[in-house]
């Protein structure tokens, strides 16, 4: 367990170097930041194992070891969202202003109402407050990235020491990719169905794609794609977004046609990360690599529709 709250610390101290570094490079705000935070989580976990393994043959029980990688996982985001509230509070109050502004001038620059951008701009404010930041930037990821790494963990063992060494975590392994799997679900339908029930979600997607478009960063046919259909079509790409990402929610989430879903998600990640250029778009492949997780472990037809599609049609490969 110590070893596991050494290896939480040394993580939270990548994550402050990491958020430090991308801000600098002014990739701070960019998905940039998720991407390289779960490559680290990912690093950490294995090398605790790896460490373990050589030091005492993988000697800790099923409990000990998930008290070890809950410790890695949530102490490294404790440390993360600490550093973010001193330097809120004692090194840059100012930082706040700087995001609001960029972000009022971005939504201006959208067409969007004053009075939408007044309202947009206090959910901005509201969340840097500390217990919002805990709950957005601890308690949240850290539950996702808890499973993520107990996933990891049983397959670390196996690969390290045999399926022996995994005994105590093999039910916990089987159920984790279904509540992944439907987690996921309840953010994608969450995300769609707020995106169509903005008041203008067009003016959304503008807010989304005029500044990349602007800044010249993205691909030259990706570019010329969003220009000559994406823009003066915004109306009609903003509600296929939308019901998008609602559709490959209920397909994830119910576990209905999983594979199918899968794929409906890599589209979107691909047109997300295309958006923001070379960078955007790495950082949203290792985004994905979470996503595909549920469906490499077949999670659909545990707790899911898939479970019956696929014994009324064996031979398909969607579910």
């Amino acid at each position: 367990m110590w070893r596991g709250l050494r290896y939480g610390g040394a993580l939270g101290l990548a994550y402050v170097a990491n958020v430090q570094i991308l801000t600098w490079m002014g990739l701070g705000l960019t998905s940039w930041v998720l991407g390289l935070d779960l490559a680290l989580m990912v690093a950490a976990v294995v090398a605790l194992h790896w460490r373990l393994h050589a030091r005492h043959g993988l000697v800790p029980g099923g409990v000990a070891t998930l008290l070890s990688v809950a410790l890695v996982v949530f102490a490294a985001g404790l440390i993360r969202q600490a550093y973010m509230v001193i330097y809120l509070v004692f090194i840059d109050p100012s930082w706040v202003d700087m995001v609001v502004q960029v972000r009022r001038d971005l939504l201006a620059a959208a067409g969007v109402p004053a009075e939408e951008i007044s309202q947009r701009l206090l959910a901005v404010r509201s969340g840097f407050t500390p217990a919002r930041m805990f709950t957005t930037g601890v308690l949240i990821p850290g539950l996702w990235k808890f499973g993520i790494a107990v996933v990891l963990t049983v397959a670390v063992r196996v690969r390290l020491a045999g399926a022996e060494s995994v005994r105590g975590l093999r039910a916990l392994a089987a159920v984790l990719p279904t509540l992944l799997r439907i987690l996921l679900g309840v953010m994608f339908i969450y995300s769609g169905w707020s995106w169509l029930n903005r008041p203008n979600p067009a003016a959304y997607l503008a807010d989304a794609i005029n500044p990349s478009l602007e800044a010249g960063r993205m691909f030259g046919f990706y570019e010329a794609f969003l220009r000559t259909l994406v823009v003066p079509n915004f109306d009609l790409f903003a509600a296929l977004v939308g019901f998008g990402e609602l559709m490959v929610g209920i397909s994830i989430g119910f576990g209905a046609a999983t594979r199918l879903g899968a794929a409906g998600v890599a589209f979107l990640f691909l047109n997300y990360g295309l958006l923001g250029g070379t960078g955007s778009l790495i950082s949203h492949a290792i985004q994905l690599a979470v996503v595909l997780i549920p469906v490499a472990f077949n999670s659909g037809r545990r707790f899911g529709v898939d479970r019956w599609l696929y014994e009324r049609w064996p031979g398909a490969r969607i579910w």
